[in-house]
């Protein structure tokens, strides 16, 4: 199993990946809709699709979640359950689903703790901070101290377990919904 691993050059923790066919670390939260979420309660209805998010202000990650929710829209079954996790506050996280006319839920990881149990938390670039940009991490993630995720892409099988990952250190190399959609349809077929 890959563990993190830690930066000599900086004696900080890095990102790794989960592995396929390990235990998915459970999660709960609230979405932008108020309504509850939790590994155990999307295990039910089959395989599902957790995908980490920087924030509203990415490019790249507004790129990918409305490829998800066109690709679902396109689908002539009922597609697949799909949760977003992302630091962003839920008044951001608005902003995002308003940009991506997106219809799956959004957990804001107040805490950073699914991100942080899913391997997936680094602290903010040093390009991401004030005075480098106009992002106001801090506001926008209500910390001193921002955290962004890898982007990473994980299917969750009814078992609970990992089926599948996409996880790259480079924020613009994401998951493609027809490779996701693939994964889903192979591991249904398999059930």
């Amino acid at each position: 199993m890959t563990t993190a691993t830690v930066d000599s050059s900086t004696n900080k923790l890095m990102p790794s990946p989960l592995e396929v066919d390990s235990l998915a670390p459970y999660f709960s939260g609230i979405d932008q809709n108020g309504e509850f979420q939790s590994l155990d309660r999307l295990t039910k209805k089959g395989p599902f699709v957790i995908i980490f998010y920087r924030g509203h202000w990415c490019y790249f990650c507004r790129k990918q979640i409305t490829a998800f929710q066109k690709g679902l829209d396109k689908l002539s079954d009922e597609g697949f359950p799909i949760i977003l996790v992302t630091p962003e506050k839920p008044e951001y996280i608005q902003k995002t689903v308003k940009k991506t006319k997106i219809k799956f839920p959004v957990l804001h990881d107040n805490l950073n703790y699914i991100m942080t149990n899913y391997k997936v938390a680094k602290p903010a670039p040093d390009s991401l901070r004030a005075p480098f940009t106009k992002i106001d991490l801090k506001e926008v993630n209500n910390t001193e101290n921002p955290v962004l995720p890898i982007p990473a892409t994980y299917i969750v099988g009814a078992d609970g377990m990992i089926k599948y990952r996409h996880f790259d250190l480079n924020y613009a190399l994401r998951a493609s919904f027809k490779t996701v959609a693939k994964k889903v349809r192979e591991i249904n077929q398999l059930s």
